[in-house]
């Protein structure tokens, strides 16, 4: 899955991080075991991290929105995806996995679609709906979790001959596992989660739709035309999956082509905003410098 849409210009000036490099310069996959600092900053990875609360309890800031963790509660933050993770009072500890999608080698949506169904949701339906915030382990489940995860960090650490191969065993079965217990998990969800959950297969088709043609001049009844919902029904199914309106989302989308286009290309601004969907360059440079701070020139320069 293609998490470039979640880097939203006004992420730009967080820092993000790629996987961290382990002695054998492993870029794909990292584990450890850790006690979070008081002075951690916001921050953004280029990969999927899962935390899980080994010990103690945390505070769980993502996208800016506050969730309280306890032991046995587990998060997947993803990619571009802003967040701090900060201890309490009492002893805590974390076991994180993070791992680039290239790690697997295989279309996760083999995998289990139910845990994609977590690891979409959870920065839209629950922070912006205040629904399924912690998704909590208990009994079995959480001991066949926190006996994988050690498992897995033990082989990350050893780091004998095979352990690529073992690590990347462990994730798999971890993420089928995860799935399991999150199907039992929404059973009980709202209806809003229930009704994204029946549509959304038709919601990806129509994101990647309009990823496909988001510099054209396409509107929000053009896009529910094209996955055959009234315009007023989609706007509500898209708010659902990405807690911002279709406006909103396809700016954002431009502003970040154009950011890439500034950075890689010698073209010109007015040429920028034309191949990114501005029909106007005033109109183009206004919203931009709201999104980023900048001016397109100044981000040029800046970068």
């Amino acid at each position: 899955m293609d998490y470039s849409f979640l880097d939203k210009p006004e992420y730009s000036d967080i820092p993000i991080y790629n996987v961290t490099k382990d002695q054998r310069e492993n870029p794909q996959v990292h584990i450890t075991k850790y006690v979070p600092r008081i002075d951690k900053k916001t921050h953004r990875h280029r990969g999927l991290q899962i935390n899980y609360i080994y010990e103690g309890k945390a505070t769980h800031i993502i996208n800016g929105f506050e969730f309280e963790y306890k032991r046995g509660d587990i998060s997947v933050i993803l990619p571009f995806i802003p967040h701090i993770l900060l201890p309490s009072r009492e002893k805590t500890q974390i076991i994180e996995l993070e791992f680039l999608p290239e790690f697997i080698n295989q279309n996760f949506s083999d995998i289990d679609n139910n845990f994609f169904d977590f690891a979409y949701l959870e920065p839209f339906i629950s922070y912006a709906n205040k629904v399924n915030q912690v998704f909590s382990l208990s009994g079995s489940a959480q001991i066949e979790v926190e006996d994988l995860l050690e498992e897995a960090l033990r082989e990350f650490s050893a780091g004998q001959k095979g352990y690529s191969l073992m690590v990347k065993a462990l994730v798999l079965k971890l993420l089928v596992i995860l799935g399991r217990e999150f199907r039992k998990h929404v059973e009980s969800s709202t209806d809003n989660h229930s009704v994204y959950v029946k549509h959304k297969e038709t919601v990806n088709y129509a994101i990647q739709y309009i990823e496909e043609n988001y510099n054209a001049d396409i509107s929000i009844e053009d896009v529910a035309k094209e996955v055959c919902f009234s315009p007023s029904y989609f706007s509500y199914l898209f708010r659902l999956a990405t807690s911002s309106n279709f406006t909103e989302y396809l700016i954002n989308l431009r502003i970040r082509r154009a950011m890439e286009l500034l950075k890689d290309s010698g073209k010109q601004v007015s040429e920028i905003a034309s191949e990114v969907g501005f029909n106007n360059v005033t109109y183009f440079n206004r919203v931009f410098k709201e999104k980023t701070g900048l001016s397109p020139t100044q981000y040029r320069k800046q970068k």
